[in-house]
């Protein structure tokens, strides 16, 4: 079944966004440290490792920046975006942008005799959206999944309200059946 938090990981999930999402150097001085921070975040496959993280940075460093909390958001974006299948996440602005897998990705796709898999759960969300909430585009050999989130006040807001459409996507697909690699 779709249970396998990992079963799309086969490739990266690149994240872009117009965030601020960075470790200051006034934070942790030394540069060893926060390129191993920025390593472990690279390499993070699970929100546990993130929670984890998160704790450890507040007992060595002390409670950290808004730029730091936007980098732990970014990275549970990509995360939750790696578990979609997607093989890239963009937010910029109030447009979350997704780029699904590449159309040969069977366990994606599924194939004609399988109208319950993840792609068709996930068109099944975009049709019944009605608020015009979800667009899916083609952009030369990709197929994205553009969701416009609400206008908020600060980056926090936008962060969450970001990380809510995408789990609404995440549960979709997770709960599809899997079609053998």
């Amino acid at each position: 079944m779709g249970s396998d938090p990992l079963a799309f990981r086969a490739t990266e999930t690149v994240l872009e966004s117009d965030l601020e999402a960075l470790i200051p150097d006034f934070y942790i001085e030394s540069d060893a440290e926060r390129l191993d921070i920025y390593r472990r975040l690279y390499r993070a496959v699970a929100d546990e490792e993130l929670l984890s993280m998160r704790e450890e940075l507040r007992d060595r460093f002390g409670e950290y920046p808004e730029e730091v909390e936007n980098l732990f958001a970014l990275v549970g974006l990509r995360l939750a975006a790696a578990r979609t299948g997607s093989t890239k996440i963009s937010l910029r602005g109030n447009l979350l942008t997704l780029t699904l897998p590449d159309a040969t990705n069977d366990r994606f796709y599924g194939n004609d005799s399988e109208p319950s898999s993840p792609f068709q759960k996930l068109m099944k969300e975009v049709a019944g959206s009605g608020k015009q909430a979800f667009q899916l585009k083609e952009a030369g050999k990709d197929l994205t999944l553009e969701i416009r989130i609400p206008d908020a006040a600060d980056s926090k807001q936008r962060l969450e309200e970001a990380k809510r459409n995408l789990e609404r996507l995440v549960v979709l697909v997770e709960a599809a059946p899997q079609t053998p690699a």
